[in-house]
Parts: structure tokens; sequence; C-alpha cells
């Protein structure tokens, strides 16, 4: 298998020049770890990722370096560290030497570039204009979507996922061109999170219906509110429900607190309008209980003199 076999295709670039609270959004809404950095042609000519993001002093103080580190670290590698703390654009923290292979590369040699370069994804480029995403996620789908790991796809298969994608891209309903499908021996392997259970059962339906599949095996996941309610797949309906929930659960907590707080007093609420009923009587048979056991206890010292 080959890198057009695997790489996620809707691909989401930055530029360089930018924010750094850019590329952290579009991080987080796209559910994705790394960008691509790009210039106004297109090309590549860089890759911010999650880790670059981790150094920034937003986070929380940095620990200081030892004063015998400092001083023996050169003063260009003290002033890179202070523009990746501090820089406000992309350039400032995306790194200029970029991995990428292209998409007749191997699984095989892209497994080694990840182990040799300690690295999580390459950029899948064609005419240094990057055009896919090769993850290691994608490598372990293809190994378990795979029966006979020796067997390359044929020109049909690659043709079935071509078209599958095309198709999904057209979809209102569903962004799952983003996700990943792999096609081997006519059989479609779904990878990824749907919004709803009833997406999910339309990709399968769509994927069904292109021209040489043979099978859909879904290895898909559903959120847990999908279950009870269907959820677009736009992160702003999500958000609202989880924020319902967060209420409703706030809003309990409160009511718990409220009433633990409020016990003692109505306890002693209860008491004060109780007691001054009741005291006399309590008070009058406190006093002839004294009595009888002052008498019983003259008439046994009398008795034993």
């Amino acid at each position: 298998m080959i890198a057009a076999d695997v790489m996620a295709r809707s691909v989401v670039k930055i530029g360089p020049n930018e924010s750094v609270a850019r590329a952290a959004q579009l991080m987080t809404d796209n559910d994705i770890s790394a960008l691509p950095v790009v210039d106004p042609d297109g090309r590549l000519i860089g890759i911010i990722s999650e880790a670059d993001l981790l150094q920034r002093r937003e986070i929380g103080p940095a620990d200081e370096q030892p004063r015998w580190v400092e001083t023996m670290a050169p003063a260009a590698t003290l002033a890179a560290a202070y523009t990746r703390s501090y820089g406000k654009r992309v350039a400032d923290l995306m790194s200029e030497n970029v991995i990428s292979v292209s998409e007749g590369t191997s699984l095989n040699e892209i497994a080694a570039i990840f182990e040799r370069n300690r690295i999580k994804r390459v950029p899948v480029v064609r005419d240094e204009r990057p055009i896919g995403i090769v993850s290691r996620a994608n490598l372990i789908q293809a190994l378990a979507s795979a029966a006979v790991a020796a067997e390359l796809p044929s020109a049909e298969n690659r043709s079935i996922r071509e078209e599958l994608l095309a198709r999904l891209e057209k979809q209102p309903w569903t962004d799952f061109g983003s996700r990943n499908v792999i096609v081997k021996d006519g059989v479609v392997h779904l990878w990824g999170l749907v919004g709803s259970d009833a997406e999910r059962k339309a990709l399968v339906v769509l994927a069904e219906r292109v021209p040489g599949v043979t099978k859909v095996v879904d290895e898909t996941i559903t959120p847990l509110w999908s279950d009870a309610e269907p959820v677009a797949g736009n992160g702003q309906e999500r958000d609202a429900m989880l924020a319902t929930a967060a209420t409703v659960a706030a809003v309990g907590v409160g009511a718990a607190v409220i009433e633990a707080a409020l016990l003692p007093g109505l306890v002693l609420g209860v008491a004060a309008m109780w007691l001054p009923r009741h005291l006399p009587e309590i008070f009058r048979s406190t006093v002839r209980s004294a009595s009888k056991i002052s008498e019983k206890t003259k008439d046994f010292l009398a008795e034993t003199q």
C-alpha cells in the first residue's frame, strides 16, 4: 500500500503570518494535531504542531533553566527558545525543515520515516503543495483493515476510494471526507468519529452505492449523546448540548449545597418552635423523677441502719 491509499485528503492549512491563536483554534475546531504552513502560492514551507504550542508562556510559566545551562547554551539557541515562547505569528513557531512524502511513497517507507525522525505525521505533497496527511493512526488503520498485509491494492480499489471520497465531499450532512477511508479487495473500511447514529448509517449506505464496492466494514465511533438525540456534525450544537448538561449538573450540585447549608437552620428552627411549648412539661417531669429518686434513696438508707 502507498500513501495515496490511506492519506486524509482534507488538509487544513495556515499561512505563516497568521496568529498563533488562530493556529490553536484551527487545531481545536478540526480535531487535528498539526497544520501545514503554506505560502501565498500554496507551497509547503513549514509545519506547526501541538508540541510547538506547548512551549508557549500563555500556558504557564516554564521552569527557569539553571544558570549554568544558560551560560553553556549558544546565544542563538536561547534566542530561538525566546521566539517560540513569545512570538505571535505562526512563522515564529513553525518548523521549516518539513519531512514530506509523495503519493506513491510506500507505507513501509513512511513507517520508517516516523521511527527514524520521531514524528507522528507527514504531509503528502504534489508539486510542492500539500494534498494530504498520513499519520500514525492511518498506518494502524491500514494494518487493521488489511487481510493480507503483503497484497497491494489494485488500481480498481484506488478508483473506488477516489469516487467514494468525491461523493462524500458533496454531502451537506457530513464532513466525513476529512476522516479516513481504506479500500481493499472491494471492501470499504470506514474509520473515525461521526456526529450521530443517523450519519453513521447514511455513510454505510453511501459507500454501498459506489460501483465496485462488495462490502462495507463500519469502524466508526458515535458519541454517546447521539443515542438519545442525533447531533449534526458541527461543533456548536455539540458544545450547546454539553453546556446544557453542565448547567443541569451545576444546578443540581448547587441545590444540594443549599440544602446542606439550610438543614442545621431548619433543625434549630423546629427546636425553637417545639421547646417553648413542651419545656414546662419536661421540667415538671424531671422534678417529679428527681423527687421519687430522692424518696427511694431515703427509704433505702433507713432500712440499712
